[in-house]
């Protein structure tokens, strides 16, 4: 049975994309069947972090609206990791309909082990009665606690069990001084524990294939390892 995994967050370029991408990889290093699905209006798109994007023809709208099949749609990033692209268009995506998200995630289910969707707030409730496990990503600034708080109840109603809340982009630094809001204070006021927290360094903020392909011990890599460890247990992979 098919896994299905929820990046999201409220706010947008606090880095869901890149987390939904290293996720993907690592789940592909196990030697697992992986879909990722880009539905996220972010500047950069999956497609650009992989360096792929010259190379869509189709994308996952044209996927939606059955223009194509789902294997016409797809690019093969390696032999165990796939990607349904963003529209190069930007415009193109509009509205998501519940019906044709259920179906392409049906069809899905037929090939993959995970299928690792990235997607805007706006568009949760056209799939959430279909999700296993959601990652909820945000920074540090002091809308955080009611942003992950809305989601967290969301994912309840939805009766979604696997909830992992990750601070990306925290600034220690501006939490020390006051201007944003320290960790164990986010942890004091939101309904979920903090899976991981990920510091903004040089490196991360200038995110590149290279950084994101790589084994190098830093906070991005051990929360993305702690979350699959859970979900393969979970999940039974």
């Amino acid at each position: 049975m098919s896994h299905i995994m929820l990046v999201s967050s409220q706010k947008s370029e606090v880095g869901k994309t890149v987390i939904a991408l290293k996720a993907g990889i690592e789940f592909s290093k196990k030697n697992l069947n992986v879909l990722l699905v880009d539905l996220s209006f972010g500047k950069k798109k999956m497609s650009e972090y992989l360096d792929v994007n010259e190379d869509i023809i189709y994308d996952v709208k044209d996927v939606l609206d059955d223009t194509c099949s789902i294997n016409q749609g797809l690019l093969n990033i390696n032999e165990k990791l796939s990607l349904l692209p963003f529209p190069r268009i930007p415009d193109k995506l509009g509205v998501l309909e519940k019906r044709s998200l259920s179906k392409l995630l049906e069809q899905a289910r037929e090939k993959y082990d995970i299928i690792i969707l990235d997607l805007n707030f706006e568009n949760y409730f056209t799939c959430l009665d279909q999700i296993n496990s959601i990652v909820i990503v945000n920074n540090n600034d002091f809308s955080s606690v009611n942003n992950i708080n809305n989601l967290i109840n969301t994912a309840n109603e939805f009766n979604i069990e696997n909830q992992f809340v990750v601070l990306n982009k925290y600034n220690k630094k501006e939490a020390k001084k006051g201007n944003m809001i320290t960790q164990n204070n986010i942890k004091k006021l939101i309904e979920c524990d903090i899976e991981g927290v990920i510091e903004i360094d040089p490196d991360y903020e200038n995110f590149n294939y290279d950084y994101l392909i790589s084994e190098q011990n830093n906070s991005f890599n051990s929360v993305l390892k702690n979350i699959m460890n859970k979900l393969s247990t979970v999940a039974n992979f």
